[in-house]
């Protein structure tokens, strides 16, 4: 699509059926069906997974794939408060400042690559704390129902977890 050589090569494990399409019906098709938007936020967010610490070396392109197919990038404004009933998903701080308060005391700042409310995806109790944008923030969200199912992932979540609680 950007005229450029791909830089990653693939094996397969067994004997596959290949079809190959010309690059030019391959654009048009694109082109037509109005692809290219999702094409490239899916591959924004695929890159954004092969680089968190959370996710590279991890997982298989499969699974990268329906992550970054169900994650969504929002922004937050200084100030803003995120809803206490988005807790049913992992929020990765893709850029920006926020910070993680308790009763009424500042736990901890965020900065890029942290994460939170990822507790309940291991634990059925979920800490009372709120979270405040700081800096201008651009925050990836993760649905927990679709992380529930990669052991690899909730496992450095538990790790994760129970080095916070030492």
């Amino acid at each position: 699509l950007k005229e450029t050589i791909s830089d990653i090569t693939y094996r397969s494990v067994s004997y596959v059926y290949c079809l190959k399409i010309p690059a030019t019906s391959y654009k048009e098709f694109v082109k037509t069906n109005h692809l290219f938007k999702k094409i490239e936020v899916l591959r924004a967010n695929q890159a954004f997974l092969n680089q968190h610490i959370l996710f590279k070396d991890s997982i298989s392109a499969a699974v990268s794939n329906r992550i970054s197919t169900h994650m969504q990038l929002k922004h937050y404004h200084n100030n803003e408060l995120l809803e206490e009933s988005d807790k049913q998903k992992l929020y990765i701080l893709k850029s920006g400042s926020i910070e993680i308060s308790g009763e009424s005391t500042v736990v901890k700042t965020l900065q890029e690559g942290d994460f939170f409310y990822y507790e309940s995806l291991i634990n059925e109790q979920q800490d009372s704390i709120s979270v405040r944008v700081i800096k201008r923030a651009s925050v990836y969200e993760i649905d927990h129902f679709i992380l529930k199912e990669i052991p690899i992932i909730l496992w450095k979540l538990m790790e994760v977890y129970n080095k916070q609680k030492l």
